[in-house]
Order: C-alpha cells, then sequence, then structure tokens
C-alpha cells in the first residue's frame, strides 16, 4: 500500500495579516486574488495525489472558495472558533465572512468527524480530528506561543492516542520539532525539515525564518517530506509528508 500523503499549511487568515503587517498584505491587495491562489494550489493538490489537506487560519471567504472548488468526492471538515478577529484599527478587512477555521480536505472515501475543540486557554486555537478509516486519526490543529502551549499539547495528544488505529497529527504549532516531540511523547516521529526553508517566512525579529509547522505520527513512519513553495500567499510555507 502507498503512503498517504499529507499537507499542512497556516493560509494566513487576511486580518491577522493586516494586524501584523505580513508581506501578503502588499503582494495581494486584492484579497480574493490570493484566496483564489490559495484554493488552486489545494485543488491541485488533491487532484494529484495528496489524500488530507490541513488547514489553518481559514477566513469564512476561503472556507467558501474550497467548498466551491473542490471536486465532489473531496470531503471537506471545518471547526469554528467562537472568536471571529477582528482589525486593531478599524477598517473593512476585505472579506465577507471574517470567521476564522481550522479545515481538512480529503479524498479518503471514509473519513468522518472524530473530534473538534477550542482549546479553554486561547478562543483562536484549536484542534479538529478527522477519522481516515481503520480507527486512524488525523488531527489538524494550531497551537499558541509561550505558557500556553503545554496544555494545548496535551490536549492534542489526549485526542491523537485515543485512535486505536494511529494517529498523524499536522499543524502550526508555534515551536521547534524538539519542543513538539516533548509535549506530544517522545514515541512519535516528526518531520525533520533541517536544511530546508524554513516553514515561517523571514521576519525582522527571525530574519532566518523558523520552522514551527510539523507533521507527527503515532504508531507509524513519515517516508519522505518537504516543505512545499507557498508563492508568497501566506506568511507560512506547506508542509508535505508522506506517512505509513
Amino acid at each position: 500500500m502507498r503512503p498517504l500523503r499529507v499537507v499542512t499549511w497556516n493560509v494566513l487568515h487576511r486580518v491577522h495579516a493586516v494586524n501584523w503587517s505580513e508581506d501578503p498584505v502588499a503582494a495581494f491587495p486584492d484579497e480574493r486574488v490570493r484566496i483564489a491562489g490559495v484554493t488552486d494550489m489545494i485543488v491541485r493538490w488533491l487532484a494529484n495525489g495528496v489524500d488530507a489537506v490541513c488547514l489553518q487560519e481559514v477566513s469564512g471567504d476561503q472556507l467558501a472558495s474550497l467548498r466551491a472548488a473542490l471536486a465532489a468526492g473531496v470531503h471537506v471538515f471545518e471547526h469554528t472558533y467562537p472568536r471571529v478577529p477582528r482589525l486593531r484599527g478599524g477598517g473593512e478587512p476585505m472579506l465577507d465572512d471574517a470567521s476564522e477555521h481550522l479545515v481538512v480536505a480529503t479524498t479518503s472515501a471514509g473519513a468522518r468527524l472524530r473530534d473538534a475543540c477550542t482549546f479553554d486557554s486561547d478562543p483562536g486555537k484549536g484542534l479538529l480530528a478527522v477519522d481516515l478509516g481503520g480507527d486512524v486519526a488525523l488531527v489538524d490543529t494550531h497551537v499558541s506561543f509561550g505558557d500556553r502551549r503545554g496544555a494545548q499539547l496535551a490536549t492534542v495528544a489526549r485526542t491523537a492516542r485515543s485512535a486505536t488505529g494511529g494517529a498523524i497529527v499536522v499543524g502550526d504549532f508555534n515551536a521547534r520539532a524538539d519542543v513538539v516531540r516533548a509535549g506530544l511523547g517522545g514515541d512519535v516521529a516528526i518531520t525533520e525539515l533541517s536544511g530546508r526553508r524554513p516553514t515561517r517566512v523571514p521576519t525582522a525579529d527571525h530574519p532566518a525564518g523558523q520552522t514551527i509547522d510539523h507533521v507527527v505520527v503515532l504508531g507509524g513512519a513519515i517516508v519522505a517530506a518537504e516543505v512545499l513553495d507557498g508563492r508568497g500567499l501566506s506568511d507560512h510555507e506547506p508542509v508535505s509528508a508522506d506517512v505509513r
């Protein structure tokens, strides 16, 4: 059986992009163009061998674009946060629907929702878990930076370890691989991306960029992994991994 191929990508909510003056705001002044670019990449991945795409910071407009463009055989799962991002200085964020979501899109025929939650410590972070068949769970998560991380990773670990067939945990962890491994348990496999382009693009505070987006496997192995080119559409690059 061929490995399962998954991609994780923080696609950057427009409101967060404006609030933090991220480069895609200038590169894509029309948010509709950026949304269309993100959607196009995801559609092509799923049509060319990717089994599941897991997304973080998905706006309501981006979610609607995906649902309209994805083929009938693709299952789309989402978790909506109670927090709706707001522009710090007021004004129009160029979104009809500024809600924020975690999203899993998969071609797995037996996919079904397993669990979803917003973390108690952050109304804009959480997890979305989908069963892919054989009690294998795919967990998409966005974890807070700093002191809140420990309890959030413990919640992710409990969800992942409840799947008797193993689990794949992916997302934006806002932390290095060793920190994530320690938080989820030492028995996990995690993507080794040293020497690759950073998954979080360079900033003034981190001129070399950071690798904070990961694929983690419990009860399996990572066969291959790479950092993809997000074409400047987000402040994060996508990460692809083949998992057995």
